[in-house]
Parts: C-alpha cells; sequence; structure tokens
C-alpha cells in the first residue's frame, strides 16, 4: 500500500500514539488524534515522517510547548535541512519558466477545480478538509496569485455565490498535466 514505507512501520507510527488516545489526559488525546490524523496524510501521500517530527509532537501531546512553538520547531528543522545540498533534487517539472515555480498544491487545486466552479465550501467537502483558513491560506490564495484560478466574482470576495475557476494558464497547466 505505502511503497516507502513498510507496513509495520506505518503501523509503528500509529501505535506511538495510540497511548495518549486510550490512556492519556482530555487535551492528550485531542492533540495525539490531530498528530495521528497529520502523520497519516503524510503518509497516505508516501511521504516518511523524522524521528524529529514525533519528538516534537510528543513534547505537543504531553504539553511541553504549544501547537505554534511545534510548528516553528519543525520548520525551522526542515528549511535546515533544505539548506543543505545532501537532500534528493527535485526533478524539474516542464512548464514555461515564465510561470515560475508551479507548487504541488497549486497543481492539487488545479486538478481538483478542474473544468467546474467550485465554491470554497465544495473544494473544502471534496478534498475532506475542515480549515477554510488554511486551505484559502495553503492552496486557493497561492493559485489565485501565480494567475492559474480566478473569483466569478473578483471585485466582491464575500459574495454568497462566489466560486472559483480556471484561468486560461491554470486550463493551460491543467492540459499539460494530464499529458504527462
Amino acid at each position: 500500500m505505502f511503497s516507502t514505507m513498510s507496513k509495520q512501520e506505518y503501523k509503528q507510527q500509529y501505535l506511538d500514539f495510540d497511548q495518549y488516545i486510550r490512556q492519556g489526559e482530555p487535551a492528550q488525546k485531542e492533540r495525539a488524534e490531530a498528530w495521528r490524523v497529520a502523520i497519516g496524510l503524510q503518509a497516505v501521500d508516501g511521504l516518511n515522517t523524522s524521528e524529529y517530527l514525533h519528538q516534537t509532537a510528543r513534547k505537543n501531546i504531553e504539553g511541553d510547548i504549544t501547537i505554534d512553538e511545534a510548528r516553528e520547531l519543525i520548520k525551522s528543522y526542515y528549511l535546515s535541512k533544505k539548506q543543505h545540498p545532501a537532500s534528493t533534487p527535485q526533478v524539474p517539472r516542464k512548464y514555461p519558466a515564465s510561470w515560475g515555480e508551479v507548487t504541488r498544491n497549486q497543481e492539487a487545486l488545479v486538478a481538483a477545480i478542474g473544468e467546474d466552479e467550485l465554491s470554497v465550501t465544495e473544494q473544502l467537502a471534496a478534498w475532506g478538509l475542515k480549515d477554510r483558513m488554511n486551505f484559502v491560506t495553503l492552496f486557493l490564495n497561492p493559485a489565485i496569485q501565480s494567475g492559474f484560478v480566478q473569483a466569478l466574482y473578483p471585485d466582491k470576495p464575500r459574495h454568497p455565490r462566489q466560486k472559483y475557476l480556471l484561468t486560461a494558464k491554470g486550463m493551460m497547466l491543467l492540459r499539460m498535466m494530464k499529458e504527462r
């Protein structure tokens, strides 16, 4: 099921947090479940999580650090890892240079919208997400700023029937992704 992780390793990652879920205080249970889901989503994408992430998660679950502190620690850890040439080089994408970097989040959003017009609520439901602010911050706004997505009512961002659709550039990206 997961090409980069054995089934046993995958189970162990879940078991690490099960003890908190079964035996912890209510706040620990809630934090442990959130971390378990986040790590599970990484595994679904075929990504391994570092031991550092697990240690930081445990500190948060046990109440030693806040979620904001955990986020900053993890962010700085991975940024320091990116600066070293020992990391695996990314395969360059075959998009026009004038587009700049096309992120995986932008590709995912373009693929999800396709030829439809979708509201934020419809997109959240389609992806099984709940956090509107993170979705808008991490997916929608960058795609709009890069010119791949546009609002149906650009002058009225809070329009009750606001939906989002691909621009001509977004349609070209969708076509290029389908050809790969």
